[in-house]
Order: C-alpha cells, then sequence, then structure tokens
C-alpha cells in the first residue's frame, strides 16, 4: 500500500516534484489506490467559426459532473491532466478566446483536485507560464507520468498530447511554431471591424514599397536617412506579410491537413494511428531512459480509441472540438489508482466505451 497523503502534503509533493523536473519538463504524479485521474484534450477553446467550434458548454457539464457525482469513478477524482490544445492560438477569435477561456478557467480552478495542463501544439505558448486559483494549475511542457503500484511493481503510464510523433510535426522540423507566432502577431489586426486589417495592412505595404523605390532612385539622401526608410519599409510591410501567413496558415491547417486527416484515418485501424516509425522510436527513447512504459495517453488526432501495441496499452482522448466534417468525439479518459483505464463518452452523462487494465 501507498503511503495516505492529506491534500496539502499531496500538493507540496507535486510541486516539489514539478520543480526539480521542470528542465525535463517533465512532472511525475503518483495515484494512491483510491485515487483517480481524470484526462481530457483538444478543447481548443476560443473556436467558434463555420468550420469548426468548441464543445466547451459540454466540457462545463462535465466538469460540473465529475465534481459533484458520486459515482465512484468521479467521486473519487484528484488530479486532472489537461491533454494539451485545450486553448487555440492558432485560430481562434481574440474575443472568443477571452469568454471560453474565462469561463473554462473559472471552472476548473475552483475544482479541488490536483491540475496539471500539458502543452500541445495550438497552445505551446503555455510552457512557461502558472495559472493561480483556489488551487494552482501547473503548465507542464512535455508529459505527465502517473505512477500506479500494484503488487510489487510499479507500472507507468505517460500523458502527452501527441504532436511529437505526428509525421507532418516531424517532417516540419519545428517550423509549425511560427503558427503560434503569427496568430499573436495578427490577433491585434483581425479584432478590427469588418476587412480594415486588410486595407490597413495593404496601405501599410504601399507606403513600404514606395520607401524602398525611393531609396532604389536615390530620392532620400544621407546612409542614416536611407537605413532608417529602409527598416520602416520592411515594418510596414509586415502587417500585410503576416496576414497573408495566417491565411496560408488556415487554409494548410484548417482545410487540407484535416481533410488527408479524415480520408487516411477511413483507410486504416485506429492501430494505425500510433503504428508509425516516429512514434515507435519516441516510445524506444523514453523506455531507454525510464524504463518500460505500461501505458501512453494521448490525443492531438481527434479519434478517441483504446489498442494494444505489443505489451503497450495506448488510448487516444478524442476531441470537443465540432468540425465541418467530423463532429467532436466528445470522449475522456479515467484512469485509477488500482490500475484501469477506462474511456468515456459524454451525452450528458458519461457513457463507459471500452475498459482495460493497464
Amino acid at each position: 500500500m501507498l503511503e495516505k497523503f492529506n491534500y496539502k502534503s499531496r500538493l507540496l509533493t507535486m510541486i516539489l516534484m514539478a520543480k526539480s523536473l521542470s528542465e525535463k519538463g517533465v512532472v511525475e504524479v503518483r495515484l494512491s489506490p483510491e485515487e483517480n485521474a481524470l484526462i481530457i484534450s483538444d478543447l481548443h477553446l476560443g473556436q467558434h467559426s463555420k468550420r469548426a467550434y468548441s464543445e466547451v458548454s459540454e466540457m462545463l457539464r462535465l466538469l460540473n459532473y465529475a465534481e459533484n457525482s458520486l459515482e465512484e469513478d468521479f467521486r473519487n477524482i484528484k488530479h486532472i491532466v489537461l491533454n494539451g490544445d485545450i486553448i487555440d492560438f492558432w485560430r481562434a477569435n481574440l474575443r472568443n478566446l477571452i469568454v471560453d477561456g474565462y469561463k473554462f478557467l473559472e471552472r476548473i480552478l475552483k475544482m479541488k483536485a490536483e491540475k496539471l495542463y500539458v502543452s500541445g501544439n495550438h497552445d505551446y505558448f503555455t510552457l512557461n507560464m502558472k495559472i493561480k486559483g483556489e488551487n494552482p494549475l501547473y503548465l507542464v511542457p512535455h508529459f505527465v507520468i502517473l505512477r500506479i503500484k500494484e503488487n510489487n511493481y510499479e507500472k507507468k503510464v505517460i500523458v502527452i498530447h501527441g504532436h511529437q510523433f505526428d509525421p507532418t510535426f516531424s517532417w516540419s522540423k519545428g517550423l509549425w511554431k511560427i503558427f503560434t507566432y503569427t496568430y499573436s502577431l495578427t490577433e491585434s489586426l483581425f479584432s478590427l471591424p469588418s476587412s480594415v486589417e486588410w486595407w490597413l495592412s495593404f496601405l501599410s505595404a504601399v507606403t513600404g514599397v514606395v520607401l524602398l523605390y525611393s531609396i532604389a532612385e536615390g530620392i532620400i539622401f544621407g546612409s542614416i536617412n536611407r537605413l532608417f526608410a529602409f527598416y520602416g519599409s520592411l515594418i510596414l510591410l509586415m502587417p500585410l506579410i503576416l496576414l497573408t501567413l495566417r491565411k496560408i496558415q488556415e487554409m494548410i491547417w484548417y482545410v487540407a491537413v484535416p481533410s488527408i486527416s479524415i480520408i487516411t484515418s477511413k483507410l486504416r485501424r485506429k492501430r494505425g494511428l500510433v503504428n508509425n516509425k516516429y512514434f515507435t522510436k519516441w516510445l524506444r527513447e523514453v523506455e531507454s531512459k525510464l524504463g518500460k512504459v505500461d501505458c501512453i495517453i494521448f490525443g492531438h488526432t481527434h479519434e478517441p480509441f483504446m489498442t494494444k501495441l505489443g505489451e503497450t496499452l495506448v488510448v487516444n482522448c478524442g476531441s470537443w472540438l465540432t468540425e465541418k466534417k467530423r463532429p467532436a468525439s466528445k470522449t475522456f479518459v479515467l484512469i485509477s489508482g488500482n490500475g484501469k483505464v477506462k474511456l468515456f463518452k459524454w451525452q450528458d452523462a458519461p457513457i463507459l466505451i471500452r475498459e482495460e487494465p493497464i
């Protein structure tokens, strides 16, 4: 039996582990037999468009249920892992992001469970943040390790967002991070009414081109004046360049990639989503440092499933984002300290889809 800690000592233990492992970007949590952990991913707060919208209202209903339910699975939730892409910094409108984010954070920060936020690709801005409430929410750059002791053997569960072994992100070599910066730099422009941002960006770009032309034709004299004019022209060109880049990224990640993903997922078994060289390479690297991994829980693909890959149980949380060609699965994972993993679907109440021992 694991030693029983009261809530404050558990929280202190988690804080100390978080600090000691901060350089690795990993946090470890030990589940006692009577404790459960709730894992959700891909809420995409702020998404409200014709192409996709976040099911934040349904998520709030789930959180209310989880906190007030007397069912065994839910009344002992001591840890909540937000497994990436909870906030959408790629596509969300700033106003919607603030409204959704306030509702969600206000609700979850009041919950007594310990909360860990694993950064995904849409919200990796959260890497170096710490959000305080009645109980703090800790940000985890890479993944969470849940340790569960069963008899004399300690089982390891890794909770990770999943873009780390997505072929698209492996090919791009980190270039996808540019999209978050593009979002941040352009959102102030997109907050302007109607299409004013494009007109202002166009006028700014024209002014920049005129400055460059003036330098080339020798209209502007003096090396210092020419230097200021050159850098000024680049600054004036940036709004149009950034807006164009954002439109291109939206076409790539919200039209092309989802369409390809849906087609390929229909052509292969669920198991194929993780049965690729990037996943197996990542798993080998992790096991070389941590030892055998008994279970991996991830999100990212928006396709919920539970399967065995060799001796490792692999589970996908699904998503809470309804897309044009793919409705939200509204699924989540519960993992218990007695070594069971359960995949649920939310339909006004939790419905058990599948249960497996670790």
